[in-house]
This record gives structure tokens, sequence and C-alpha cells, in this order.
């Protein structure tokens, strides 16, 4: 019996393959897998620096990147996110493996919709450039902060997609 491809380990042996040839970042794509265990091992100095990178060459809305990413890379600054009982529950209680995750991981990023910069910006140079009031409330609307949780969420599968290009392991937490 020939050997499952990528496309039908995905769905399933008795699925047709699709007639066009993957390529192998496709084939890593069908492959991926949640890992909720991690190795007690640290990334290799500038790795973490280098996936950024890559989650920053994602596509944005507008070029404007209104994300910003946290990256929790000790014991300590895990527990301080997860110092109260009640955010320990909240986290705990969506899916067990959310907090063993965060203990055993070398590192737990938050992916944040982050509209701030943008806001800070306008704001410094609205006289300068002679800003249009209107202008200096689109951070206010709607659009914008869904536009943000895109931005964001477009990063973050980014940094996953070249994390796992490396053979790292990645699960995301929603409940944060």
């Amino acid at each position: 019996m020939a050997e499952q491809s990528a496309y039908q380990k995905r769905f399933g042996g008795t699925v047709e393959d699709t007639k066009y040839p993957p390529n192998d970042f496709i084939k890593q794509i069908l492959g991926r897998a949640t890992v909720r265990r991690f190795k007690d091992q640290p990334l290799a100095e500038g790795q973490l620096e280098l996936l950024v990178a890559a989650a920053q060459s994602a596509a944005t809305s507008g070029m404007l990147q209104t994300w910003s990413v946290l990256a929790l890379t000790n014991k300590e600054a895990k527990d301080r996110l997860v110092s109260t009982p009640e955010i320990r529950e909240t986290m705990g209680s969506v899916d067990s493996s959310n907090m063993v995750a965060i203990n055993e991981c070398a590192v737990f990023l938050l992916w944040l919709a982050d509209l701030n910069r943008a806001d800070n910006i306008l704001k410094a140079h609205a006289k300068e450039y002679n800003i249009d009031p209107d202008i200096l409330l689109q951070t206010t609307r709607a659009e914008y902060h869904l536009k943000a949780i895109v931005d964001a969420t477009i990063a973050a599968q980014t940094f996953s997609l070249a994390a796992e290009s490396q053979g790292l392991a990645v699960m995301y937490c929603g409940a944060v």
C-alpha cells in the first residue's frame, strides 16, 4: 500500500489526493498539530527575534501593524500573568492544558491588538501636519479595532508557522 500524502493524512486516507502537488511549506501546514506538552529547553540565541521579525513581515491592514507582542521568558513573568486565583481559574477552566503549557513552555507570547502606537503618532504630529480632528478619532472607531485584532491574529499565525518551520511546537491559548 502506498504511503499517504500529507493531504490524505490531514483529511483521511480514503480522501482522494489533491491533483496539484503541495510544496514543502504546504506539507508543513497540512502536517501541523497543536502541542500541549513542551520540553524544558530555551530557544536558541536570536531565535525569538528572528521569529518576531517573520511576524512583522506578515500582511497587515494599511501597513500599520497595530499589534504588539509581549514575551514572557521566565517563571517570574509567567507567574505574574496568572497571579490571582480568578485568572488561574479563567485560563484553566477553558482548557486545563493552558496552565501546564504556560509553566512548561520556553516562551509564552501575548499577542495584543494595539492601537496605542498609532494613536500616539497621530496626536504627536497633529499640529505639525495640521491633521484633521476627525482623523484623530480614527483609532476610537470599531473598524480600527477590528483591523488591529485581525493584524494581531495574522502576525501570531505567521509567527507560529515560522516557529513550526524551525521544528518548534506551538499552542494557542485564547483565554488570557
